[in-house]
């Protein structure tokens, strides 16, 4: 237990979820400006922590940076790379500086310029349904209209290297806990990796009914979607990857929980702003590539919320109290999706008494 509780702190700096910087991580950040000629900080801000990079806003006079910082340099030098690739779009913060750093232990770095925005978990995803924020529709077709140039594609992953690193962490984790494996292990890894199948095997089938070359950015929810004044721009980039936009429009559907004819609505006002709708073989094209990407996504997303269970409960033991509540939360928003997934209905009962549990501890 005590191997993968070191070797997932190693790649992040774990701190209490506050909105204030420790001293020591002060004194890095100021390193890190000094290298780059900006000394007079007046303000260093921790706004966003993970298992990749913890993100903190730094601001100098009347300028604002965003520096990301980790252990991990593959994060780092992948945000870093698509953001260079897509800076002409003018969709997302522009790319500075990336480096790395003795402080310690080497850490590496990106600084970004720092979009002062309301982020949609502040003021409500659900806004962008307003009529009146077409823009929204318009900054996501120039990103999916996007076609990276020639020296930055062989640097971002296809759909098929998307879906398999996934796989990949989940097999990390697994190598971890395979030596002390019980009953409740063996079942959720025997879960896990028949959905995976399922998934994996679905996408193969369908592979050729996708659009396969257009930039995807992987995870737009409330919080890498952000608003100012009806101009939307998108961060955290690190996973991004070459696909169908359709599965951006999964992950939208799924953080409004769309169901219906909501979701048929915002589907078809999409295909009205790609200019399909005078084509009905485009149309029908479209919409089934939607359907597509959700039967894939909805088993991603199940398999991204069984991966968190079993770092965050099985192996952390319950260490970090805030991300399983966030955890349960998460899974009571969406678990009524996974009923079409196979390996999800034959356990229901049993994962949704695991995923309570968190939520009334």
């Amino acid at each position: 237990m005590a191997n993968i509780t070191q070797a997932l702190n190693q790649r992040t700096f774990v701190t209490p979820r506050a909105d204030f910087a420790s001293e020591s991580q002060q004194d890095l950040i100021c390193l890190i400006m000094n290298r780059h000629g900006e000394k007079y900080i007046s303000n260093i801000k921790l706004i966003d922590e993970n298992d990749d990079y913890d993100s903190f806003l730094v601001e100098i006079l009347d300028k604002g940076y965003c520096v990301k910082i980790s252990f991990d340099q593959i994060p780092i030098f992948y945000e870093f790379m698509v953001l260079k690739g897509i800076e002409h779009l003018q969709i997302s913060p522009i790319a500075i500086d990336r480096n790395q750093v003795e402080f310690g232990k080497t850490i590496y770095y990106t600084i970004q310029t720092f979009e002062y925005s309301d982020n949609l978990a502040s003021v409500g995803i659900s806004s962008i349904m307003d009529n009146s924020n077409s823009d929204f529709y318009s900054a996501l077709e120039f990103m999916h209209t996007y076609e990276p140039p020639k020296e930055v594609w062989p640097h971002l992953d296809d759909t098929d290297s998307y879906l398999e690193y996934h796989n990949i962490i989940f097999e990390n984790i697994l190598q971890y806990i395979d030596e002390n494996e019980n009953s409740e292990y063996r079942h959720l890894k025997e879960i896990y990796q028949d959905v995976f199948n399922d998934m994996y095997s679905f996408f193969i089938k369908n592979k050729s009914q996708l659009i396969q070359e257009k930039f995807v950015h992987g995870n737009l929810d409330s919080s890498t979607i952000i608003s100012n004044s009806n101009v939307y721009k998108f961060i955290n980039f690190e996973n991004s990857f070459i696909g169908s936009p359709s599965f951006d429009l999964c992950n939208i559907i799924f953080e409004l929980q769309m169901t219906g004819m909501k979701e048929y609505d915002f589907i078809t006002k999409r295909i009205k702003e790609y200019g399909l709708v005078k084509n009905r073989l485009k149309a029908s094209e479209y919409l089934n590539e939607y359907k597509i990407c959700k039967y894939i996504w909805t088993r991603k997303r199940f398999l991204d919320i069984l991966n968190e269970y079993i770092k965050e409960v099985l192996v952390l033991d319950k260490t970090r109290i805030d991300k399983m509540s966030r955890l349960g939360h998460h899974f009571s928003n969406h678990f009524y999706r996974f009923d079409d997934i196979k390996a999800f209905s034959e356990n229901k009962v049993n994962l949704i008494q695991k995923f309570q549990n968190l939520i009334l501890n």
